[in-house]
């Protein structure tokens, strides 16, 4: 009844436009909207953090194809290769993760969810303090409740899930 004009917000909710900004961007962590008026709407979408590079579900079966993921294990924007053919597909100083995906049926991994995410931030917290102690981590296996970290030089080093803490306190003496 021309009681509200067709180009107003009221008539659509926040939830609604926060949902579409989210499904259409997997690289998008939070989408805070707010109304500024009757035809106005502030929207600021916050990116998501590169974490890791998840590159598949084993390191023996490890492909090309590699993807940023955050540190709760989501992962959410394929890694491109640059334009010189022999450069890396992932970027020096960024941590490789083999691990299973909660879904492992889709085509793509992106908006995947890495198994057992729960334990990424002590992982990853058990990562940087192997590389303080001036070892140069090139990836990490995550596989049943173990974890096994590849150096650049080869080396691994095996701890139980979950026990990082203890594992980075032995690392140090060794």
């Amino acid at each position: 009844f021309f009681i509200v004009p067709k180009d107003s917000t009221i008539l659509v909710s926040e939830e609604t436009i926060r949902q579409a900004i989210l499904a259409a961007s997997p690289d998008i962590s939070a989408v805070p909207v707010s109304r500024t008026g009757l035809d106005s709407l502030y929207v600021n979408a916050l990116p998501r953090v590169e974490a890791f590079a998840w590159c598949g579900g084993a390191l023996a079966s490890s492909t090309d194809s590699c993807y940023e993921a955050d540190a709760e294990g989501y992962v959410f924007l394929p890694i491109v290769r640059g334009d010189a053919s022999s450069s890396p597909l992932v970027p020096a100083g960024t941590l490789k993760i083999y691990a299973p995906l909660v879904d492992d049926a889709t085509t793509s991994p992106i908006r995947s969810t890495v198994s057992d995410a729960a334990i990424i931030p002590d992982t990853l917290r058990f990562v940087r303090a192997i590389q303080a102690l001036g070892a140069n981590v090139d990836s990490l296996q995550l596989h049943d409740d173990e974890g096994d970290v590849y150096l650049v030089s080869g080396t691994r080093v095996t701890y139980i899930a979950g026990h990082e803490q203890a594992a980075a306190d032995l690392a140090a003496p060794a």
